[in-house]
């Protein structure tokens, strides 16, 4: 806490204090805003499931998968600008052996599947570039 004298102005030192709280709760609103359409969640993601998620035009993403056993996790960076393993690519960062991924080759698109049984996993995508993906299950 600063240290008060006193012939300080409790009222100014005050409303320098509210000014910055203001300040603050302005920027968190923006940051709120800007993720705003920019994060998606599955909320559950069966043993023995797959989420499909289909994106149009240029764009760019993280995609994490997380459970409760030490084989159902990943993490993916995924980009691209139209159909097939040419255009679309996928770069597994790290992960367990339940969980897989497709990329399609007729669709802008890339299936994850949980495919160990015995726990479920959430889904979730962050976009870097464009918008977010139709998610499917």
């Amino acid at each position: 806490m600063a240290n008060i004298r006193k012939n300080d102005n409790l009222l100014e030192l005050f409303g320098k204090i509210a000014r910055n709280i203001k300040a603050s709760m302005a920027s968190i609103a923006a940051i709120e805003t800007n993720l705003g359409g920019r994060i998606a969640h599955v909320d559950r993601m069966p043993p023995n499931s797959a989420v499909k998620m289909v994106w149009s035009g240029r764009f760019a993403c993280i995609v994490t998968i997380q459970g409760t056993t030490t084989a159902t996790h990943a993490s993916y960076l995924v980009q691209g600008y139209g159909a097939s393993t040419a255009r679309l690519h996928v770069a597994r960062v790290q992960g367990g052996e339940a969980i897989t991924h497709v990329v399609s080759s007729t669709e802008q698109a890339v299936t994850f599947a949980n495919v160990v049984g015995g726990t479920d996993a959430v889904v979730s995508v962050m976009m870097l570039q464009g918008g977010l993906p139709r998610i499917s299950q």
